[in-house]
């Protein structure tokens, strides 16, 4: 056991300078090389003038060594393949984050006899060889001998790259080059074990050879580390289904490849006079820096792009982390990459000597930031896009978004949709209205032999609604879904009449298009006339518009569908059908009729089914057309919130109930609650989220708003009960009764329970602050906490006791500081 464990610090120590892509003469002890950005390879970029002063590799017994317990050894030969340099730094860095030791050779970069003497040992002492064939590899003698060892030795693993195995034994590679390929190509032959590697199959043969790798070496750690990865990404990598009437936009799907790969299709010869004849104008482009700003205006088809862009390009990347941009939720849900990355997301903050303090909470934050961009910069290629941002700063801090991104011009590459006209440094991509003949396509949808006076009916459709894509695809809709003729419809939106919307930058696209107003007002009386699942999409997607821009759980919304349309409707038939499926636990399976409507929703293009089982999500627009018609639901979207919310996985959801119920960021809507039903949505979900950011601390700043917002509704609470009278602080809180007039006077019990949840969440914000270094903060809040406590349960409770040790502590670190 310790001769293993002093091996296994060995091969650590090897494989860090390894993984950092020292030059090969460097020793364990030396300095690691003194350019800032490492060459990419174990023996590459070595001048011959430094090869000359350095000793013969016989004589440096540590580099042997370090050879010698090398796991793996990779070798290939390639000049300027970009696709190549990819796979081989991300074989290497996944190698790398599984453990396996492994030495790159690169035979382009071999200068001389240290560099071969170097890699020829390395393959003889590695347990496995794997050799990337390429067609280049064919006219390299050092590709036969490497074969030839690795043949002999019986543990060659082959990848052909850019190739298949048929296309070496029928390409006339043999003939051209003589006996010594032929020799190795038929021991290739003989060969059971045979990878094939192309852009269509990247990620997955990488993933195929490190299970391989663990296999071979007996590392079955390894070996089930990948299968869950890939169990864990064919879930829900991407939030929505690959839609498959996407068409067009094909100019824009080649610029963004350009401008993240920096190369796009065609030869090489053409790639490389281009770029010397625009190298001015590509670096003003932003070709190759690995970032693409998408803008547009709402229902222009950015998400759609992002999304096409993504499933075409799945397997150049090990992981598409989806985010989404609006300001109230970005913060969060970037932090929330750090689990799906295998990050640890518990941040230490003890006191630190050297500093003199210890971390605030912005440096704190700052910290989990950077170990997400970490992670994006260890040399694995993500593919990190952001969509729909909303501000270029953050909404509680100001941090502008381009400190929680990773460096550019790495291997991780950033897409970025918005509707602002620019981001900083970045020059955007801009989305132009769909070409006619698409526009036309896109309205026209199944119907076929149109006469003259319908094309032309379309045509005025298409040109009235500016061919945003958006507004096509619920008039096409309608034309399918109703048998409408293209004239009928028409004549129905311009007999609708047009009611202006309240000014809002968030509505722009609305109010300057009063065509798509007129043409969602036909969908809702569409729903209306379907009666019982027409109705009910109508109150669906009004509800819906409330919740976080975040897939909406279907149990969840059908739960407020049903009470909404309880309270309008009171049909005894309607509430024998739902109530099955509303009541107790959380249904299996979904009641018909809110399938339906769902469907109706889909079909109608305001909403789409996500790839997370059970959920659906609606439109920007239609959220911002739904909530100024439906500004009523979004109380009964708080209750069905408290019902059915479950953390983390709604965990956006629960923000947006908690901005709207108690008032965060100046929200404009009133949403009231009984008072057990408030004391439940603390209990459950704040106190819950509270710990949650003390145990990683992130999300500092909303978090504690929350906490003090909180904190004064209950301390109102409990003033009312002392003082017996209605408050109208108050009741903007709570209400109980039909009058929204609260009793807490009446309820003994529910006033003690008021006191002893307002002292826990004191104690909660005094450790916040405790952890943080703010402690005569802390040490208020905390004595308040405490003669609450004193007051309820005593001297000698163990709440009260808890309670006074955190004070003591405070008392003592104020004291030293």
């Amino acid at each position: 056991m310790a001769s293993s464990s002093r091996s296994r610090t060995a091969s650590s120590a090897f494989f860090s300078a390894a993984g950092r892509s020292l030059s090969p003469y460097t020793s364990p002890v030396a300095k690691v090389s003194p350019f800032e950005d490492p060459p990419l390879f174990s023996s590459t970029n070595v001048s011959r003038e430094r090869w000359r002063n350095e000793q013969c590799l016989e004589e440096n017994d540590s580099e042997v060594e370090r050879l010698r317990i090398c796991d793996v050894f990779v070798g290939f030969y390639g000049r300027r393949e970009p696709s190549l340099k990819r796979f081989v730094k991300w074989l290497r860095a996944e190698m790398a984050m599984h453990g396996v030791l492994c030495f790159v050779s690169n035979w382009t970069r071999c200068l001389d006899a240290r560099a071969h003497a170097m890699a020829r040992t390395a393959m003889e002492e590695a347990t496995l060889g794997l050799v990337i064939l390429t067609r280049l590899s064919f006219s390299n003698p050092w590709s036969i001998e490497e074969l030839k060892i690795l043949l002999g030795r019986k543990n060659l693993i082959p990848v052909f790259f850019g190739l298949s195995q048929s296309d070496c034994f029928h390409g006339g590679f043999s003939e051209e080059e003589g006996g010594e390929w032929r020799e190795a190509l038929e021991g290739l032959s003989r060969l059971d074990l045979k990878l094939e590697v192309n852009m269509n199959n990247m990620r997955d043969c990488i993933l195929e050879t490190i299970s391989l790798i663990g296999a071979k070496l007996g590392r079955r750690d390894v070996v089930e580390r990948v299968r869950r990865w890939k169990e864990s990404i064919a879930k829900d990598e991407l939030p929505f289904k690959r839609n498959p009437g996407f068409m067009g936009r094909e100019k824009e799907l080649a610029e963004m490849k350009l401008i993240l790969f920096g190369e796009g299709e065609g030869d090489n010869s053409r790639r490389e006079s281009d770029k010397k004849k625009n190298k001015g104008k590509a670096k003003e482009a932003g070709i190759g820096k690995g970032i693409a700003y998408v803008s547009g205006e709402s229902g222009i088809g950015k998400s759609e792009l992002l999304l096409e862009f993504s499933y075409r390009n799945l397997q150049s990347y090990k992981l598409v982390l989806w985010v989404r941009g609006e300001a109230r939720y970005l913060r969060a849900n970037y932090l929330n990459l750090l689990p799906i990355l295998g990050v640890d997301v518990s941040i230490d903050n003890e006191l630190c000597l050297e500093r003199k303090g210890i971390r605030s909470f912005e440096e704190t934050e700052h910290e989990a930031i950077q170990k997400v961009r970490k992670e994006l910069m260890r040399g694995i290629p993500y593919l990190l896009v952001i969509e729909n941002l909303q501000s270029e700063k953050d909404q509680w801090d100001g941090r502008n978004i381009m400190e929680l991104l990773p460096c550019l011009g790495g291997d991780t590459h950033i897409i970025i949709s918005s509707r602002l006209p620019k981001l900083i440094n970045v020059r955007p991509l801009r989305l132009s209205y769909l070409p006619n003949a698409d526009a036309i396509t896109l309205v026209k949808g199944r119907l076929s032999d149109l006469k003259d006076v319908e094309h032309d009916a379309i045509e005025v459709i298409e040109e009235r609604l500016d061919r945003l894509p958006f507004g096509l695809a619920i008039a096409g809709a309608l034309l399918s879904e109703e048998s409408l003729d293209p004239p009928k419809l028409l004549e129905a939106i311009n007999r609708m009449p047009y009611i202006e919307m309240q000014s809002s930058e968030d509505d722009s696209v609305i109010r300057r298009n009063s065509f798509l107003s007129q043409l969602l007002d036909v969908c809702f009386s569409v729903f209306d006339q379907r009666k019982k699942h027409g109705r009910m999409a109508m109150i669906m997607m009004q509800i819906g518009s409330w919740f976080a821009p975040a897939p909406i759980p279907i149990p969840m919304i059908s739960f407020a569908a049903h009470e909404a349309y309880k309270e309008r409707y009171s049909s005894s038939s309607w509430i024998k059908c739902c109530q099955m499926f509303t009541y107790g636990p959380q249904p299996q399976k979904a009641n018909p009729l809110m399938i339906e409507a769902a469907n109706m929703l889909v079909r109608f293009h305001l909403a789409r089914y996500c790839t997370s089982e059970g959920s659906i999500s609606f439109h920007e627009i239609t959220r911002i057309y739904a909530r100024k018609r439906g500004e009523r639901f979004a109380s009964t979207m708080v209750r069905a919130v408290s019902i059915f919310g479950c953390l983390p996985m709604d965990s956006n959801h629960i923000w947006a109930a908690s901005y709207l119920l108690f008032k965060l960021r100046d929200s404009s809507i009133s949403v009231n609650l009984a008072v057990p039903e408030l004391l439940s949505f603390i209990n459950k979900f704040v106190i819950p989220l509270a710990n949650s950011s003390f145990k990683s601390l992130s999300q500092c700043a909303p978090v504690l708003v929350l906490l003090r917002i909180s904190t004064e509704a209950l301390e109102s609470l409990e003033n009312v009960g002392l003082a017996e009278t209605v408050s109208k602080e108050v009741s903007s809180f709570c209400f109980t009764g039909t009058n929204g007039n609260p009793t807490l006077h009446a309820h003994p019990q529910l006033y003690l329970d008021v006191v002893n949840l307002r002292a826990t969440l004191l104690e909660l914000r005094a450790k916040f602050f405790l952890q943080c270094g703010q402690y005569d903060i802390g040490e208020q809040l905390c004595r308040t906490s405490l003669n609450i406590k004193e007051v309820i349960y005593g001297w000698e409770h163990p709440e009260t006791l808890s309670t006074r040790e955190i004070m003591e502590t405070l008392l003592k670190l104020q004291s030293n500081l």
